[in-house]
């Protein structure tokens, strides 16, 4: 693998990351020669991953952590976590949508709960740039959904990165952009890939109402990847597992919390 020099940071270690995955564990040497930078660099990165929790820092180098803010569970055992709760919100979420409206739905299980059930509603034009989410997708026959341009890379199977997709959505304006998440802690949406937190953060500035659908148990968290400041979002839909204190914290930045359940 040869990757150009002078990545930024957040890029270094987004390869770090992925050639760790794909690997297992990787020396410092290795990655000073794959990333054209200092073996002293690659110790801040590794150093800095560790403390994220998402590399186990090993004499010379480092493993990849199962569990950490980069982890991130196949999609079909997503469906089955907190099935209920997203369902729930799901249901909350499609009494906010009016015929008529363009919408963004983001990548996602509770998007693709969503996208079964807006066929209870006509005349919608849906943009994602989840297969998944496009593909199950229940539309009335007077609605349509657009997906995004981009590149699916191994690792990141139900979605399309990069630059096409980012401008694809920049170049949208959309009534009601419906955002997940994999953390939110009282500061900000993070998300545990710095790729798809791009494309999401593209996506906030694309709507004209921002919805952020999560469960309990992604709030009190922080990701990998800031996607943007709560006071972005417009209106946060969650179920009845959020804490008094989570819910105090979060009301002081988003304009409106829908509780489910």
């Amino acid at each position: 693998m040869n990757y150009r020099q002078n990545y930024v940071p957040a890029e270094r270690h987004e390869k770090i990351i992925e050639y760790i995955r794909q690997h297992g564990s990787a020396q410092i040497k290795e990655l000073s020669e794959l990333l054209g930078v200092s073996d002293a660099t690659i110790r801040r990165d590794l150093d800095e991953l560790h403390l994220a929790g998402i590399l186990e820092r090993t004499h010379g180098g480092a493993i990849f952590r199962r569990q950490g803010t980069a982890f991130e569970r196949r999609y079909e055992e997503k469906l089955t976590l907190m099935e209920a709760e997203k369902r729930g919100i799901a249901e909350a979420a499609v009494k906010e949508i009016s015929p008529g409206d363009t919408l963004f739905l983001d990548s996602g299980t509770t998007s693709y709960f969503l996208g079964r059930i807006l066929g209870r509603i006509p005349d919608l034009t849906v943009f994602t740039y989840d297969l998944m989410v496009a593909y199950s997708c229940e539309l009335h026959p007077s609605s349509s959904v657009t997906i995004t341009g981009g590149t699916r890379r191994q690792g990141h199977n139900n979605v399309l990165l990069g630059m096409q997709a980012v401008d694809f959505i920049r170049a949208l304006k959309v009534d009601k952009v419906f955002l997940g998440a994999d953390a939110v802690d009282c500061t900000c949406v993070s998300n545990s890939n710095v790729p798809e937190a791009e494309i999401k953060a593209a996506a906030v500035e694309a709507g004209e109402s921002v919805y952020l659908l999560t469960d309990h148990n992604k709030l009190g968290k922080r990701a990998l990847a800031r996607v943007c400041s709560l006071d972005r979002i417009d209106t946060l839909i969650t179920d009845k597992g959020i804490t008094p204190d989570q819910l105090t914290e979060l009301d002081k930045s988003i304009k409106r919390i829908i509780v489910t359940g």
